[in-house]
């Protein structure tokens, strides 16, 4: 057996944004073709988060793109 024991309080909460830590991803400017597959850009950074990449109507992914 137990017993309900029903209660009520009242919360005041605040919620402030905090700054993004990110570094945006750039584009490699050093590609020469060798016929093999490079990776497109310099990878991004975010704390806290993911960066994602995608390449036309793919998917997107955290690998960075290569062509």
């Amino acid at each position: 057996n137990y017993t309900t024991i029903e209660t009520e309080q009242q919360l005041t909460v605040t919620v402030a944004k905090a700054a993004a830590q990110v570094t945006a991803p750039t584009a490699k400017t050093d590609l020469t073709y060798n016929g093999e597959a490079q990776t497109l850009v310099n990878a991004g950074s975010a704390d806290g988060a993911t960066i994602e990449y995608k390449m036309g109507d793919g998917e997107w992914t955290q690998t960075l793109p290569t062509a």
